[in-house]
């Protein structure tokens, strides 16, 4: 957050407008662990192309990635589930040891809406300009 405020702070400066997109409204479910739950339940769902997973032997993670990764996060209206895992992509692109979240994650974006050749169009650019 400290790179994007100064880098944002710079092209101000320089008298370039960014556009902010849309107003932030606070998720309902932030407030609301039970329906955080039920709604980071169906997203992690939909994530998995209709599997769902529990990962019962460590109920405070699962209760924790369903309710809060998948819950929080996708009740926020300032991305699409499929922009979502197209962000993710890309960020897990730039880690190392992340391989197999990376292919997991590829194939997620697809269930959550882009096509296969907009995943594959992604990583090639990414491979081609980020280094």
């Amino acid at each position: 957050m400290g790179v994007l405020e100064r880098v944002t702070g710079e092209r101000q400066a320089q008298g370039i407008e960014d556009s902010e997109g849309k107003p932030f409204v606070r998720p309902t479910a932030w407030d609301d662990a039970a329906l955080a739950l039920k709604l980071g339940t169906e997203m992690q769902t939909r994530d998995e192309g209709g599997t769902p997973w529990n990962y019962t032997f460590c109920p405070q993670a699962d209760y924790y990635m369903k309710s809060h990764l998948f819950g929080d996060i996708y009740a926020s209206d300032q991305f699409t589930p499929a922009e979502r895992e197209l962000i993710t992509v890309a960020a897990l692109s730039a880690m190392n040891g992340v391989e197999p979240q990376f292919e997991g994650h590829k194939e997620c974006a697809v269930f959550m809406g882009n096509t296969k050749e907009q995943v594959e169009d992604l990583c090639r650019w990414l491979a081609d300009n980020i280094k």
